[in-house]
Parts: C-alpha cells; structure tokens; sequence
C-alpha cells in the first residue's frame, strides 16, 4: 500500500500543534483495519521520499503563516496584567526535521512493516523531466500552462 500526500496531510487550520510531527487520523486508521482483518502479514506500508519531503515543507509553510499571523493578531492587543513572550528559536525546520525522523522510526510495529520508497533513478527522473517540460501526461494541466502532477509521477 503507497501513501500519497494527500491521504496523509494535517490541515492546521483550526489548531494545530507545532512542537510535534504526524499523519492525519487516516494512517491510524487505515492500520487499525489491516490489523483488524490480520492482513499485516501480507502488507507493506510504503511511504515515498517524496511524501515525506513535501509534508516537511508543508508543516514548516504552515507554521511560519500561523507564527506571522498569531503575531499581527498579538500585536493589536496591550493588557496590563498579561504579556507574551518570544522563545529564542532560530530553525524551525532543524527542528521539525528531527521530529519527523523521530515520528518515522516509531511507524514500524512489530508486525506492520513501513518502508521508505526512494526517488527514481537518475535516469528514471531525467525522463519524468522531460515529459513535464513537454507537457506530456500526465503533465500538462489546465490549458498545459503548468507541470501538474510532477510530484504523483515521482511516485
């Protein structure tokens, strides 16, 4: 079983929590019924490097819009009795980075197996570039104006 990105993606729209790394409740999910049917043995989770590189950037986005959003919202506020401070954290994603390596080494149980799909060859991707630049499918878009798709082929 492949995972996408966007099977597995957090929203942090409503609240989030950026001190930590994990899948939306769709993994637990999914998990919960292979074990449920004891199918584990007869499947692999797979997760590729792409998924994993494009949810890094997604919650290191997310977090640097909330931050600078908390911040104008923080700002139109003085109290008295109350004051906020700023922790001194200069990398986010040095963090984060570690944080989803450490979220990655507790998927694997002792009987569901995850592994980590690699990015083509070389060769492989010089190919995928140039279908994209041609447009060619699954490239190509709305009217060929954009590469979509360039990440789902990587797959």
């Amino acid at each position: 079983m492949i995972f996408d990105t966007n099977v597995l993606y957090q929203t942090y729209n409503q609240r989030a929590d950026f001190t930590t790394f994990s899948f939306n409740r769709t993994y637990e999910n999914v998990i919960g019924i292979i074990n449920q049917f004891d199918i584990y043995e007869r499947v692999t989770i797979s997760i590729p490097n792409v998924v994993w590189r494009e949810m890094k950037k997604q919650i290191v986005d997310a977090h640097n819009r909330k931050l600078e959003e908390q911040k104008k919202h923080v700002l139109k506020w003085i109290f008295p009795e109350y004051s906020i401070n700023e922790n001194n954290f200069s990398d986010y994603a040095t963090y984060i980075n570690e944080k989803v390596d450490e979220y990655k080494r507790g998927l694997s149980s002792d009987i569901n197996k995850v592994i980590e799909l690699q990015l083509p060859t070389n060769g492989r991707f010089q190919r995928i570039v140039e279908r994209a630049f041609k447009k060619e499918a699954p490239f190509g878009g709305k009217d060929k104006y954009f590469d979509k798709g360039f990440k789902d082929v990587l797959l």
